[in-house]
């Protein structure tokens, strides 16, 4: 990533944050995606294509849908089977290896 050399390249937002604006590059003629990313008195700045945009934000969602269930799968292990938390941690780990097993490349392949 890049920090912002001039004011051309800030972006409308303020404050902490992840923020995505779309545009258009009159030298390379081609649309982009600039991501900014705020932490106190750090900016850091990139530009991607649309496509690694759509990537990304698909990739988001299913981070986000993961660490929702993995929470979720946690509390009931401790809550109602009574797991202490390293049991119920090897199971969110086991879970997940499982997962990825179902979702290789051989289940893309049969599709």
């Amino acid at each position: 990533m890049i920090e912002p050399t001039n004011k051309d390249f800030e972006t409308a937002q303020e404050g902490d944050g992840f923020y995505c604006e779309s545009g258009y590059g009159v030298f390379e003629q081609a649309p982009y995606v600039q991501i900014t990313i705020r932490l106190r008195d750090e900016v850091r700045i990139t530009q991607i294509t649309p496509q690694n945009a759509r990537e990304l934000a698909m990739n988001l969602l299913q981070c986000a849908e993961a660490a929702d269930m993995d929470a979720m799968v946690i509390r009931f292990l401790q809550s109602r089977l009574h797991f202490p938390l390293d049991k119920a941690a090897q199971v969110i780990f086991d879970l997940r290896v499982f997962r990825d097993e179902m979702n290789g490349p051989e289940r893309e392949a049969k599709k």
